[in-house]
């Protein structure tokens, strides 16, 4: 029988047991995936630091060799050995050579190129215009050597680098205790690693597993390593199962970089090994024990919180280097744009002083418009994340073609400055009018190609012949500009669309340009789905031909009578206003709903709904149209829903309405209304229960058009109101009639102009109604100003309101005639939507005080007006028509409400008068809640009374 102290020996033994057995388990099931996930992250942040360090030496190197290459053109062939020699004793490089097809021209330095090099695949690819490194080999000089091929107008230089210089970058790279940084090319051949034999050797890591015993797992890893792209995995070299992560190296032959460590120095294996001791040391000593091995348990975080830290040092030595490549190209760009904004704004305030007129006026218009096109090419050009990542953001909306076209001629005249050329315009008449795509970007082409024209041609003729066809919602733009100019040779028109590459540098020594036009023009139009060809025959001219994709936007087309004028260059880029009247229904019996979340679009939406006689009632918010529709007291014959609205935007609302279980509801035509126009918008809608769209700024000939389908067809004998005669004679009335009415002057005063506003234009989308137009100004000049307040403090967390109030500030300006403000507030929406904040800061002052100068000059307008009504007087608001409004707030009766605004507002009050304005605003807004709390007390004193 076991005594008490063996006994109590053996229950200790087995509690220590149990709690070593459950530390031992719980500590390897919480910390083994958690350690895995930050050695995985640590090795694959190295390799990204590694793959960054070798890039930015690969494009220095061959910086320095195109450097040196425009040294060397720049010498006449009987001194270029001499010149070479002294380049390869002030740089890097051990020796420099110029091959031509027939053989080396010069050369000088050591490991010296020979003429087997004439037949490498580097050579034949440098020739068709690539700058390449090579991998390591050999030279017949006894040493390991790298070559630069650069390709020099029809020569190649080679550049002779030391073998081993990719892996002096790496070399000083020790990833826990032996891991290390190196590198393989695309066939699996070791370019840089710690141990030079490996590189000396040229050692092949995929033919080393294919060799061994298991070729499966450790061939495979190195040829996915080899194919691109980033990766982790595991393999067995030496007897040692080895942790890698790899990732490609830019700017390199299709080279990747591999980080790799064995495991069982990671601070996993190392965790492993310390809690199985922490157990034996538990089972001997007990809880004292496990209270020591506690602090031994720390060991390992502390390691990686060391390789982190050094981790992020190389990170840091990385992203300085990119800083200053970026803070270069900053310097750059503000240098550029420091004198340009002089030209623009200069130019800007002269043309709006009014004083130049003719060929003045015209000229500095040109200047003008060259500044800010150059400037927005500049601005592309020089933002780094664009240039680094070859993306251009396309932004399509709708635009006007001929005013497209006559902004590119009109930039590009200047450049024929003296020389005898002829320009030639050939224009397809039946091209659209207006189309839906970037239009800077469609601008940017032709301005690049057909500068390129008149620039390369010194006499002669420019022909641009300009046509298209439509696909569906397509239209195809077909362009060729041809010359007469100098011509491309044969091998350089391979050239012609790389990157800072112009061709026949010695012929066009004195042509201006940066080699990037065609590049980005190639760019561009494929990103339009495009293509571009190019015919030409040195000495005798050239032809570009391209096509690129656009939106259609709707069936007016250029005519001939436009054409010609572009043709002739007589074109002014104006929206005509329709003299003619359009003829409209009278339809007194049908009842509309608009939606909108400003107050001044609904105006608007009044304004042009008004003539033709119907009962239009109004709401703030897709809430408050499904409470209409659901009450079901007044049924419309049509809902107008605005699309972006804050908190339920129109699309929502829509699907809400669709869901109510009533036939109307489900039947009762639901028009789109968007100030975003964008290609595809209207399948969007049709998509999500609406019957029509309508663009905003508001065409009243597309309105008519959606009036008659929509509300006339419910109401077929219905009356049309007559046009005015097109004749103006006098015609005498007959005996006994009243004479007609004396010739009334216009509303606003002749010759009134205010800078940023298209009067014409405006006034075009009420049918030149100015009564009408001067109401929504009003209405306008009183709620902008709390629109511009609530957007003058942007941060990222407001950036989704301060999208919506410029959206809503775009579509009532364009709708006014304010092209100025309605395209500015437009960049500001979409740099809202890019989440853009540094744009959007370094514009929004400038855009707020523009619209509040517009609104004190609107203001001044209104003063001058002379409406021709004088209303009666009254001491004060009839308090019967209050208290009907007061009720019909309160049942939400909005046809009750409105004939009682309408009694209310035909007089004019001596005191209180500010009362009828604050009830047509909140009426405006079908704001019930606060009329009736502004109401009440008033009508209860007024009946106690």
């Amino acid at each position: 029988m076991l005594s008490i102290r063996v006994k109590v020996v053996l229950i200790i033994s087995l509690i220590v047991l149990v709690i070593t057995s459950s530390t031992l388990g719980l500590s390897l099931f919480f910390s083994q995936r958690r350690f895995q996930e930050t050695i995985e992250d640590n090795l694959t942040m190295s390799s990204a630091i590694a793959s960054k360090l070798i890039a930015n030496e690969i494009r220095n190197k061959k910086l320095e060799a195109f450097n040196l290459g425009m040294l060397i053109l720049q010498t006449g062939g009987a001194t270029k050995s001499e010149v070479l020699q002294q380049l390869v004793e002030s740089n890097a490089f051990l020796s420099l050579a110029i091959f031509d097809k027939s053989g080396w021209i010069s050369r000088a330095g050591k490991a010296l190129p020979n003429d087997h090099l004439l037949t490498s695949p580097y050579m034949d690819r440098a020739r068709r215009g690539e700058t390449l490194l090579s991998s390591p080999e050999w030279d017949p000089s006894g040493v390991i050597v790298m070559r630069i091929w650069a390709p020099l107008e029809d020569m190649v230089l080679i550049a002779t680098l030391p073998g081993m210089l990719l892996s002096d970058i790496v070399k000083d790279f020790r990833i826990f205790e032996t891991g290390n940084v190196f590198a393989l090319d695309k066939e699996g051949v070791i370019i840089a690693d710690i141990r030079p034999r490996l590189v000396w050797e040229r050692q092949n890591f995929i033919q080393m597993a294919n060799e061994g015993l298991s070729p499966g797992e450790m061939g495979n890893f190195f040829y996915q390593m080899t194919q691109g792209g980033s990766g982790i995995g595991s393999y067995e070299y030496d007897g040692v199962s080895r942790l890698c992560a790899y990732t490609g190296i830019p700017d390199s032959d299709g080279w990747s970089v591999g980080v790799a460590a064995p495991i069982d120095e990671t601070p996993l294996f190392h965790l492993k090994q310390l809690l199985l001791i922490n157990a034996m040391v538990f089972l001997g000593l007990g809880i004292i024990a496990a209270l020591l091995a506690a602090k031994s348990i720390a060991t390992p975080f502390k390691k990686i919180e060391e390789q982190n830290s050094r981790l992020g040092e190389l990170m840091k030595t990385a992203e300085d280097a990119s800083r200053a490549k970026s803070q270069f190209l900053a310097n750059m760009s503000h240098e550029m744009r420091t004198p340009l904004n002089a030209v623009i704004g200069l130019s800007e305030l002269e043309l709006g002083e009014g004083r130049l007129t003719g060929e003045d006026f015209n000229n500095l218009e040109k200047i003008y418009s060259s500044g800010m096109t150059l400037l927005g090419i500049i601005n592309d050009l020089l933002d780094i994340s664009k240039i680094e990542a070859g993306k251009f953001e396309l932004i399509p909306a709708e635009y006007e073609f001929p005013s497209l076209i006559n902004d590119t001629i009109a930039l590009n005249m200047v450049r024929i400055g003296s020389k005898p050329i002829e320009f030639h315009l050939h224009l397809d008449e039946n091209l659209p009018a207006h189309l839906v795509g970037d239009d800077l970007r469609v601008k940017q082409i032709f301005n690049n190609i057909l500068s390129n024209a008149f620039k390369y041609t010194r006499e002669g003729k420019v022909d641009w012949f300009i046509s298209g066809k439509r696909e569906g919602d397509s239209v195809w733009i077909s362009s060729r500009i041809q010359d007469t100019g100098i011509g491309i040779q044969e091998e350089d028109i391979s050239k012609l669309f790389s990157e800072y590459n112009q061709v026949d540098m010695r012929g066009n020594r004195n042509i201006e340009g940066t080699g990037l036009g065609l590049s980005i023009t190639k760019n561009l139009i494929e990103l339009m789905d495009g293509t571009i060809e190019v015919e030409s025959e040195y000495g005798k001219g050239s032809a570009f031909s391209f096509r690129i994709r656009q939106g259609y936007a709707g069936e007016t087309v250029i005519s001939r009578e436009l054409a010609d004028n572009l043709s002739r260059f007589r074109y002014t880029v104006r929206r005509r206003a329709g003299n003619e009247k359009l003829l409209r229904v009278k339809l007194p019996q049908a009842k509309v709903l608009v939606v909108d979340d400003v107050t001044t679009n609904l105006d608007v939406a009044k304004g042009i709904l008004g003539p033709y006689g119907m009962t239009i009632h109004c709401v703030s918010s897709g809430q408050e149209a499904i409470n209409q529709v659901r009450r079901g007291k007044v049924e419309y014959d049509a809902i107008f829903m605005d699309h972006m609205m804050p908190g339920m935007d129109g699309i929502e609302a829509a699907r809400i309405i669709r869901e109510i279980e009533s036939d109307y509801a489900k039947t009762v035509p639901l028009i789109a209304l968007t100030a975003n126009a964008l290609i595809g918008s209207e399948e969007l809608f049709l998509g999500k229960g609406f019957q029509d769209f309508l663009s905003k700024p508001i065409d009243i000939r597309r309105m008519d058009r959606i009036v008659n389908r929509w509300i006339r067809s419910k109401y077929p004998k219905t009356s049309v109101e007559s046009a005015p005669p097109d004749s103006t004679e006098a015609v005498p009335p007959a005996e006994g009639q009243p004479r007609a009415q004396e010739y009334q002057p216009p509303l606003i005063p002749p010759g009134f102009c205010i800078e940023g506003l298209d009067l014409e234009e405006g006034l075009s989308r009420f049918d030149g109604d100015e009564r009408t137009w001067l109401q929504l100004v009003r209405a306008w000049v009183n709620h902008a100003p709390a629109q511009l307040d609530s957007i003058r403090v942007v941060n990222r967390e407001k950036l989704t309101d301060y999208m919506i109030t410029v959206h809503g500030l775009k579509g009532i300006s364009l709708n006014l005639g304010a092209n100025l403000i309605g395209a500015r507030a437009k960049e500001l929406e979409y740099a809202a939507k890019a989440k853009d904040l540094d744009f959007i800061l370094s514009r929004n002052q400038n855009f707020i005080a523009s619209a509040e100068k517009l609104i004190e000059d609107l203001r001044e307008l209104l003063k001058q007006t002379n409406t021709g009504e004088e209303k009666p007087k009254k001491d004060a608001p009839d308090p019967v028509l209050l208290e009907e409004i007061l009720e019909a707030s309160a049942s939400y009766d909005m046809e009750t409400l409105e004939e009682a605004l309408t009694a209310l507002e035909a007089f004019s009050y001596q005191s209180e008068s500010e009362l009828v304005s604050w009830l047509m605003e909140h009426a405006d807004k079908s704001d019930f809640k606060a009329i009736q709390e502004g109401l009440e007390a008033r009508v209860k004193t007024a009946a106690q009374s």
